[in-house]
């Protein structure tokens, strides 16, 4: 690990485990931590809670397990940081009984959860088709002065975005300003960037069924867009499924709508063919 006269320290080799996280290369993490001890260096926080990270990234859900649980025994002491990046390693599988396990050991450890942590346990109930607990998680917050943000909504959103109590959560969402993108020049174009998959469908039906109807009882139709993004403008959290699942709400409705010929980040709808009454039942509010 020490091939030159460059003394490695723990920054050194947590920034080198940090690379190996955002490439998704969780088992040369892994060797890069085994190595630290050879070349005299320490362990910190950071390295766990990085290690953690990649092991989230990989799906490696019960590896990320193991290494918060060695934490200790090397006289390292988890933050919230690095029970975040654990709880999200639970994702995969639809591990949820071991995130809200994991949670719930947060204050016996005296390390307080934040939104980042909250967020991502809602996530994991989410990917386990808890929705109910992903909604109480999202309530919990503000009761335990946690303000929820963007993240928390997106997957509170994702769990609940095929149900009528995920209407009232998109507009309590949208009325707290977590989507400020979201009009674009005009009310006949609308931002989707920020958002999930769930609320990004949350987002058109509201914006169809609430908004499209008042413009379709002007003179001439409205072009109306929807702009997604592509590639590399879009977050992390929703990269590829955004426009698809826009697409099959669509599709579903039959409405016209097909992908922009100069920007495959924005898909355009016909607002000749439409019509307001049919618009207006895409989003029915909870009973």
């Amino acid at each position: 690990m020490q091939a030159s006269q460059v003394e490695v320290n723990v920054y050194h080799c947590s920034a080198a485990i940090s690379a190996c996280e955002k490439d998704g290369q969780w088992q040369m993490a892994l060797n890069l931590l085994s190595l630290m001890p050879e070349a005299m260096v320490v362990p910190n926080v950071i390295t766990y809670s990085a290690v953690i990270s990649a092991c989230e990234k990989g799906g490696q859900w019960q590896m990320a397990l193991n290494l918060l649980s060695l934490m200790p025994g090397a006289s390292v002491v988890p933050n919230e940081i690095t029970y975040s990046a654990a709880i999200s390693a639970c994702s995969k599988d639809g591990q949820w009984q071991v995130a809200l396990n994991l949670l719930s050991l947060m204050p016996e450890a005296t390390v307080v959860p934040n939104e980042i942590t909250y967020s991502a346990a809602i996530s994991v109930c989410e990917k386990g088709g808890q929705w109910q607990l992903a909604l109480n998680l999202l309530r919990l917050m503000p009761q335990l002065k946690i303000l929820p943000n963007v993240v928390s909504y997106n997957a509170a959103m994702d769990a609940v975005s095929g149900m009528g109590v995920g209407y009232a959560l998109f507009r309590e969402a949208f009325g707290l300003g977590m989507y400020p993108q979201f009009w674009s020049n005009s009310y006949s174009t609308v931002n989707l960037h920020d958002m999930s998959c769930g609320a990004a469908v949350l987002a058109v039906r509201w914006w169809l069924a609430e908004v499209v109807p008042h413009l379709l009882s002007g003179p001439t139709a409205p072009k109306l867009e929807i702009i997604t993004g592509w590639g590399k403008s879009r977050k992390e959290w929703d990269t590829t499924d955004v426009q698809d699942a826009v697409f099959q709400l669509l599709h579903g409705c039959q409405l016209p709508s097909r992908i922009d010929q100069n920007n495959r980040g924005v898909i355009t709808i016909d607002g000749r063919q439409l019509e307001s009454s049919d618009l207006r039942r895409l989003f029915t509010p909870p009973s």
